[in-house]
């Protein structure tokens, strides 16, 4: 190979690896932020607006029931797998050395705070109003099962990509 030519294929590895850290970084700050809104969220809207939380609690608790719960539990699951999955997922590579990859080391914690954020997201909403108390055991058994299909999930995402 000459020296042009193996230039062009380092450069090409090169962006293939800045293309793989940037949408891992991307990924990483949605869950962070992600995260963040919705542990804090629910605490700081019941001191600052109760009025509000209180109608929306009231909403939740009217308009919502179980197989709500699991619709809207399952819809982000698989829109938040979707993109684990395009994170992790190994384009092909113009070059002849495989494709970067992301390690296990880096990508089981990715899937486990995947599916931290959702099930921190839905506690969030099942205490929507309600400090300290829970909600209805239909909505917390609903989202208990989901949390652990969407773990299920997780998994297979990863265990998939690394394959």
């Amino acid at each position: 190979m000459d020296a042009p030519a193996g230039a062009a294929a380092q450069e090409a590895r090169a962006a293939e690896v800045e293309r793989l850290l940037a949408s891992v970084r991307n990924y990483s700050i949605l869950l962070y932020v992600g995260t963040m809104v919705a542990g804090l969220a629910p605490r700081v809207a019941l001191k600052h607006a109760p009025l509000a939380v209180a109608r929306a609690a009231s909403y939740v608790a009217d308009g919502y029931n179980v197989s709500v719960t699991a619709a809207v539990f399952a819809a982000a699951t698989v829109l938040l797998q979707g993109r684990l999955a395009r994170v992790l997922e190994r384009r092909p590579s113009p070059s002849p050395a495989p494709s970067p990859r992301l390690t296990p080391l880096f990508a089981w914690p990715l899937a486990v705070c995947t599916w931290g954020f959702i099930s921190l997201v839905f506690v969030g909403l099942l205490h929507l109003g309600e400090e300290g108390h829970l909600v209805g055991y239909g909505d917390w058994a609903v989202a208990g099962v989901a949390s652990a299909a969407n773990l299920a999930m997780a998994v297979r995402t990863v265990a998939r990509h690394l394959a």
